[in-house]
């Protein structure tokens, strides 16, 4: 399993990360993970590694276009943000000297010293559902991955 952090930092706000130990429904289908800007809450299908590794990049995107107040209209940044996810995790993966000189010149970086995100149980998953907003507009899906 994939250690990811209970927290991360995106410019002066804090975002609180959970795992969910199953796939949510809303109404246009299946998702591994979305991000709630109102709650700064990242939400991770604690899946495959792979799957936890690229939910948690693609979400920590939509964190940050929400701090950078981009605006983008959905699709617009959901596809933006599809292609950027499996570049930043092969930059970050690929080029160790790269975090390494980050966390030199005093960027803080992710999981530098946090706990480990929570697993959230099922019933809480099943009340995360009924607070989900009702959308037409395309989700993750399993199939987009």
């Amino acid at each position: 399993m994939l250690s990811i952090p209970d927290r991360i930092y995106i410019g002066d706000m804090e975002w609180r990360v959970f795992l969910l130990e199953t796939w949510v429904t809303r109404p246009s289908g299946t998702t591994l993970g979305w991000t709630d800007e109102a709650t700064q809450h990242l939400y991770i299908y604690d899946g495959t590694e792979d799957q936890v590794a690229d939910t948690f990049f693609h979400e920590v995107l939509h964190a940050v276009f929400f701090q950078a107040a981009t605006w983008l209209p959905y699709d617009q940044e959901e596809q933006l943000i599809r292609r950027l996810t499996p570049v930043l995790r092969g930059l970050m993966r690929d080029n160790p000297m790269f975090v390494d000189a980050a966390r030199h010149l005093g960027v803080r970086l992710i999981g530098d010293t946090h706990d480990l995100a929570p697993v959230l149980q099922l019933e809480d998953i099943e009340d995360l559902e009924r607070m989900l907003p009702v959308t037409d507009e395309a989700e993750d899906t399993d199939e987009s991955k």
